[in-house]
């Protein structure tokens, strides 16, 4: 599970994330490994990872990977914000 943050603001928190970069020759997005990426896809949206100029019209994010503690707190934390509960 990953949870993306854009400054102090909580972009989400997604189950299932792709790592993804250009290839210039084609013009085009490919899947990546992590180390290789500098976008990410999550929830149908692709957000900047690096300071490419390649994505430099998508929001720039932190990426954290979190474990299953971390993640079931992060997962409610999510929650109570999109209930407007915080």
């Amino acid at each position: 599970m990953y949870k993306l943050m854009s400054g102090d603001k909580l972009i989400g928190v997604f189950q299932k994330v792709v790592f993804i970069r250009k290839v210039t020759e084609t013009n085009t997005n490919i899947e990546c490994p992590k180390g290789e990426a500098d976008a990410i896809v999550a929830g149908g949206i692709v957000y900047a990872i690096t300071n490419s100029t390649d994505y430099q019209d998508c929001e720039q994010v932190a990426v954290f990977e979190l474990d299953s503690e971390v993640e079931r707190t992060a997962e409610l934390d999510y929650m109570r914000v999109m209930a407007n509960l915080i």
